[in-house]
């Protein structure tokens, strides 16, 4: 996000004491370019939250 993530984190409470992934590769259909990798990262969010 080119440095927009930290902005995004400090104005958004419900990122504060989330781990935050970069998913490096991935363009704008991260989806089809890094589907493995966002799966696992969704899937280890849901795990930790649900």
């Amino acid at each position: 996000m080119a440095g927009g993530d930290a902005i995004f984190q400090e104005l958004v409470p419900g990122t504060r004491g989330q781990p935050h992934t970069t998913i490096v590769g991935g363009g704008h259909f991260l989806q089809e370019d890094c589907g493995e990798e966002l799966a696992r990262v969704v899937a280890d969010f849901i795990q930790r939250t649900g």
